[in-house]
């Protein structure tokens, strides 16, 4: 089924929605500077820190593909990242003024990398037909680094699919193939949020350079992500990072694990 690019929509009856410019071009230029230092590799690094198990944890999730959990120190512990009023104001609308920020990371496509197959974040949580009208239990929020284009692998969205039961691997085929697709061109700086059940993938790479996004998973407070991190942590800060919050921004971070800022290296 054929797509087009992504329109206005509503988190509830789409499943997604986007703030163009969150995050301020000059924190972007920062953190993208920060990102290519710290975690900047070529793919073959990677796979070796992913077989070393080293720290902080990496995860292949796609051709070319890598999920990597990025420490919130330096350039990344800015508030109009991890605790960005606008994003906050949704994300608690849509989960309650109790949700936590579950991980932090950055999802890097490197040159050549193939579109990733359609999936969900998390899963539908209960089968019985009632559960699909349940609220969103978790979102994701994108954040590229660089312009995201149809060229460079922007999100493909499937509109609606946060409503479907769960799916057979030959029910998900279907519904790539029957229900048209948004592909989600962003700025540097604009925030994609999606409900954790929205089916969805990255595009393929086709330039010569890594594309890079942030993301975030912000959940309700009884939920964690043991289907992308297991047992590891998808979200560590810098050692002084939570002293600089306000009891309100700080509540969002009551699952954190603190580590120390010589321990953010990269691959």
């Amino acid at each position: 089924m054929s797509g087009t690019i992504l329109r206005d929509a509503t988190l509830e009856s789409d499943g997604y929605c986007r703030i163009a410019g969150a995050v301020p071009p000059d924190l972007i230029a920062r953190a993208k500077q920060a990102f290519d230092t710290r975690y900047l590799s070529n793919e073959a690094g990677y796979q070796a820190h992913i077989t070393a198990g080293k720290h902080p944890p990496v995860r292949h999730v796609g051709d070319g593909r890598y999920m990597i959990t990025v420490g919130l120190s330096g350039a990344f512990a800015v508030p109009d990242l991890a605790v960005n009023l606008q994003i906050v104001a949704i994300v608690r609308t849509a989960l309650g003024p109790d949700a936590i920020l579950e991980s932090f990371g950055a999802v890097l496509a490197f040159p050549g990398a193939g579109p990733q197959h359609i999936h969900r974040d998390g899963p539908i949580l209960f089968s019985e037909s009632e559960g699909r009208d349940l609220p969103a239990y978790a979102l994701t929020v994108a954040i590229p680094l660089v312009d995201m284009t149809a060229d460079n692998g922007a999100t493909e969205l499937w509109p609606g699919s946060h409503r479907l039961p769960a799916p057979t691997a030959a029910e998900a085929d279907e519904v790539r193939d029957t229900i048209p697709w948004r592909r989600a061109d962003a700025a540097a700086g604009d925030a994609l949020i999606w409900d954790f059940r929205l089916f969805h993938r990255g595009g393929g790479n086709a330039t010569k350079t890594p594309r890079p996004i942030l993301y975030m998973t912000y959940a309700r407070p009884w939920f964690t992500d043991r289907n992308n991190w297991q047992e590891k942590s998808g979200l560590w800060t810098g050692s002084t990072f939570l002293d600089g919050l306000d009891h309100e921004s700080a509540a969002l971070f009551r699952h954190v694990r603190r580590r120390d800022d010589a321990q953010f290296t990269g691959p």
